[in-house]
């Protein structure tokens, strides 16, 4: 990471310094890549995006001890840290500008791989030097051959989706870290494929409504298309997004046939108010469909009972005959509990039964010389001798 190429120096990147308590920890939950995965010599390419999950920033982290390297456009770089900043609260982390300044090489063994696509060549940090000559123009065009947009110029802020700008293709983005700023919107369209556009390089040409921006000397544009009318766009080498495997049911061996079963007939349905222990419950009563006028009679008419928050009888039971059975027997309707089913025979449940029990107390004597006794400490009437 140290070494250097005085001809190889881009300028228009700068370099962030994350150093503090437990700073991989502090940006997992924050950046799309797993900074778990950092290594010295394996840099990981990354954004901070919106809860919905479009690009604010995007850059290359670096490993360097217990800090993190941010590799970020120049222009960014301060925006960068205060939005960071926003997000570190009280933790023992301080973001500061480094004097390391980024290299490239588009051969050689210097350096480490790109990691969005090892065609974009080499890249480290190391010092600026006072003779270095600037490589953003080669860089820049070399980039661009390639069809790989990167800086808010190309991405947007807050305008693009993550996975618009061709961040699985390219590495940029974990599925299975867990948690970071708008990680939800982008799991979703991964899962579902959801993913209906894409950023794309594309030859210079008209430019329409969903054109980025455009490269006149290059005769290159950035464009936002369908993805099912890319067109002439450059797409990067390698980062064709193979479609998900689908599971398709072999010809010799069809779906089995659907089981067909009978639907039976909706049973009579009665609302009724239940005043339980001071509260109100609505419930629904069905009745069961063998259920006889004469079963009435004899006591045996069995019910189900359903909990419910508010439901109304179907149409077919508003057309039957309602039988209104908790108007004779409006009591017995407090001892149904949950499915149990209730015989009408049954004149009082357990719990009633315990209740009367306990309020027949003895009445409490007292003695005729009690003056603690009802009406002055006598039985038969009030005490003469009090005033």
């Amino acid at each position: 990471m140290t070494q250097t190429d005085s001809a190889t120096l881009l300028a228009d990147r700068a370099v962030l310094r994350i150093a503090g308590e437990d700073v991989r920890g502090f940006l997992q939950g924050l950046v799309t890549a797993d900074t778990a995965l950092l290594a010295p010599g394996a840099p990981a390419w990354a954004a901070l995006l919106s809860p919905q999950g479009k690009v604010l920033f995007d850059f290359i982290l670096w490993a360097d001890g217990a800090d993190v390297l941010v590799d970020v456009e120049a222009a960014q770089a301060e925006a960068l840290a205060k939005r960071l900043t926003l997000y570190r609260l009280r933790r023992a982390i301080t973001i500061a500008p480094d004097p390391l300044r980024v290299h490239w090489s588009p051969t050689g063994t210097e350096g480490s791989p790109d990691p969005r696509l090892p065609a974009l060549g080499h890249r480290w940090l190391a010092p600026a030097d006072a003779a270095a000559g600037d490589a953003s123009p080669a860089w820049h065009a070399h980039r661009l051959s390639l069809g790989v947009t990167e800086g808010v110029a190309e991405l947007g802020n807050g305008e693009t989706l993550w996975l618009e700008c061709n961040a699985r293709e390219l590495n940029g983005v974990s599925f299975t870290k867990g948690c970071y700023v708008g990680q939800e919107n982008t799991a979703r369209m991964h899962h579902r494929s959801k993913v209906n556009r894409r950023l794309v390089v594309a030859p210079f040409t008209e430019p329409s409504s969903r054109t980025r921006v455009t490269y006149p000397d290059l005769a290159l544009m950035i464009d936002h298309r369908r993805t099912d009318a890319l067109g002439d766009a450059l797409i990067p080498p390698g980062s064709r997004r193979r479609s998900r495997p689908t599971r398709h049911r072999r010809l010799d061996h069809p779906a089995p046939p659907r089981r067909r079963t009978e639907r039976r007939p909706p049973n009579p349905v009665i609302l009724t108010k239940v005043r339980t222990q001071g509260h109100e419950r609505r419930r629904c009563l069905a009745l069961d469909p063998d259920f006889r006028q004469d079963d009435e009679k004899e006591g045996n008419a069995q019910l189900r009972v359903l909990t419910c928050a508010r439901q109304h009888p179907p149409r077919a039971a508003q057309q039957q005959p309602r039988r209104i059975l908790h108007a004779a027997h409006p009591k017995r309707l407090c001892g149904l509990r949950g499915s149990a089913r209730t015989n009408f025979s049954s004149p009082k449940n357990a719990r009633q039964k315990k209740r009367e029990a306990g309020s027949r107390r003895p009445p409490r004597s007292f003695p005729a010389s009690d003056p603690e006794g009802p009406e002055g400490g006598s039985l038969t009437g009030p005490n003469p001798d009090r005033r």
